[in-house]
């Protein structure tokens, strides 16, 4: 069996009413499975049972509620070398998940280090 790190979007949306901003929840589950399809199957079930009905839930002082819009991204788990990459369960160590994409200049690097604000293209 393989190991997955699955990317479930949770997104917070108003009950009623206009809604200019979706506060959203990128949350990264492991998933085992024999193939992407299984994978896939596994970790969309993660995401639409980890969406409860919670009526006390507001946003900006409104009535709101989470919503499971899909799996973003599916990744092999990599154990590092020389064992198997993706065979055996993962362990300290072990690639989980990674993201891919590019800065429009150089000065955003050092920004994005330190966890300030910057324009990306997200790729992967």
């Amino acid at each position: 069996m393989t190991w997955y790190a699955a990317s479930i979007i949770i997104v917070t949306k108003l009950r009623t009413g206009v809604q200019t901003e979706f506060p959203v929840s990128e949350d990264v589950y492991l998933v085992e499975a024999e193939t992407d399809d299984e994978a896939l199957q596994k970790a969309t079930a993660i995401g639409a049972s980890s969406v409860v009905d919670d009526p006390s839930l507001t946003l900006g002082g409104r009535p709101a509620q989470h919503h499971f819009a899909g799996v973003r991204k599916l990744i092999t788990v990599m154990n590092p070398f020389p064992d198997e990459p993706d065979q055996g369960r993962p362990y300290h160590g072990t690639e989980v998940t990674y993201s891919q994409y590019t800065l429009e200049n150089e000065g955003d690097i050092d920004k994005l280090v330190r966890g300030e604000p910057v324009s990306v293209i997200y790729e992967e």
